[in-house]
């Protein structure tokens, strides 16, 4: 239960601080060819980058080998303003495609200068493999993507949101878990 639980809610950690604002900074950008392209070429510099940095495996594979990842994937928050993270990291936006979160806005861009075709080679390397390699050495570059994919992790948001999914029993994986949390609860107050 809680092992099917953790895998949904790290790939909604890597959406909603990765992969969809990224999605929003290229579209801010004009960038359409790199905005459509996270999802294919992208993807990969950020699956590694996260599984560099923390050894952890998010349940999508990346192509570590992809010499595209710099279509899609770039320095984004540093063309951010920090209210877009405050949209992102709200938890009713947890997960969810930047399209549909209230809030994002044109404002929230405060420069074209990673949104650009080649730019993101310098943020990338060759290819996703570089990055996850420059990842395992904490390369700080990467230090803003680990703490914003970090965030969805912190006490405050994973044990409370965990708790609410799983005693919600919505997905069928997750019955009985209120019956396991009644008999276990009281042993291990």
């Amino acid at each position: 239960m809680v092992e099917d639980y953790l895998d949904t809610h790290k790939e909604n950690a890597f959406n909603s601080s990765l992969h969809e604002p990224a999605r929003f900074y290229f579209d801010l950008c004009g960038n359409h060819h790199h905005r459509d392209h996270v999802n294919v070429h992208g993807i990969n510099g950020f699956l590694c980058l996260v599984r560099g940095w923390f050894g952890c495996q998010i349940p999508i594979i990346p192509l570590a080998g992809d010499y595209d990842t710099f279509k899609g994937c770039g320095d984004i928050w540093a063309g951010l303003s920090d209210s877009a993270w405050n949209v992102f990291s709200d938890p009713s936006s947890f997960g969810k495609d930047f399209e549909g979160l209230k809030g994002l806005n044109r404002r929230m861009l405060k420069s074209y200068e990673h949104g650009t075709y080649g730019a993101g080679r310098t943020f990338v390397g060759r290819n996703a493999r570089d990055m996850e390699e420059a990842a395992k050495k904490k390369d700080k570059r990467y230090l803003p993507y680990a703490n914003k994919f970090a965030f969805f992790f912190t006490k405050e948001f994973l044990v409370k949101r965990m708790f609410e999914v799983l005693n919600a029993e919505v997905n069928p994986a997750y019955i009985g878990f209120r019956k396991a949390y009644d008999d276990l609860y009281p042993v291990f107050q």
